[in-house]
């Protein structure tokens, strides 16, 4: 598995916007979500909204199966599933994120997380 991310600003006026993608893409639209996910080999998705100082982001967190980061974005760009299609213009209207084939992330990250073990008290 390999973790890639992204960090998108948005606009604290399109933030509802945002909400009601989401809860239709995950209500209405899940079974075709779900099936878009299998095809572009993600494993695990997870999406935050974070406030700073410079205003709210969107952060994507993906995961996908057996290292596949650079086969998913140019996958996505070049699909015309349906789903995929209403789920890259509603990406580009709130987010202003165009996917195209040569679209490009940093290298996948590989995590190892190893915590100390605690010490035992007697």
């Amino acid at each position: 598995m390999a973790l890639t991310t992204l960090v998108a600003p948005i606009e604290e006026s399109r933030l509802g916007e945002w909400e009601a993608f989401t809860t239709e893409m995950l209500g209405p639209r899940r079974a075709e979500y779900e099936e878009s996910r299998r095809r572009l080999h993600i494993k695990k998705e997870r999406v935050l909204v974070q406030r700073d100082a410079e205003g709210p982001k969107i952060i994507y967190a993906i995961t996908t199966q057996r290292n596949r980061i650079a086969e998913m974005y140019p996958g996505l760009a070049a699909s015309q599933d349906p789903f995929d299609v209403w789920y890259k213009e509603r990406i580009k209207s709130i987010l202003g994120i165009e996917f195209r084939p040569e679209f490009q992330t940093e290298e996948p990250v590989t995590l190892s997380l190893r915590l100390p073990t605690p010490p035992v008290r007697r």
